[in-house]
């Protein structure tokens, strides 16, 4: 999927717990080609995707939050917009775990990372989704 082609830059929401985190992504994203909106809990994602704001194209999600984690995050939000692209990221191994296994993400990003393989990691998670959509 060539993304130079689109009217505006694929739309990221992160959902991350640590402030700093979601700043730095916030200030990252948009320098890799993304837009963002950074949220610090799944409800509060799953709260803006249920108000309307479907914009979204993926959502990066942290793997260890507390109330709702991470895959649980991505299952919920994909019940809100289905055929939503969701990665999960965290500074633990996925070992195939909740979320890549059970189909509620199809990328994991590990942390720490480097800016270039976290831009790689979701234009490849957008591609391959829409690949998959195209049939």
């Amino acid at each position: 999927m060539d993304f130079s082609r689109l009217e505006s830059p694929p739309r990221v929401l992160v959902v991350d717990d640590d402030l700093f985190l979601r700043t730095f992504l916030g200030r990252l994203l948009p320098i890799l080609g993304f837009g963002v909106t950074a949220v610090a809990s799944g409800e509060e994602a799953a709260r803006l995707l249920a108000a309307g704001s479907t914009a979204f194209d993926l959502a990066l999600i942290d793997v260890d939050m507390p109330g709702l984690d991470g895959p649980a995050t991505a299952r919920l939000l994909r019940r809100v917009k289905p055929g939503l692209v969701c990665c999960l990221m965290s500074g633990s191994p996925p070992d195939d775990g909740p979320g890549l296994a059970d189909g509620s993400a199809i990328a994991f990003v590990p942390k720490p990372f480097a800016p270039k393989l976290l831009g790689d990691t979701l234009r490849t998670a957008l591609a391959e989704a829409h690949e998959l959509a195209s049939g």
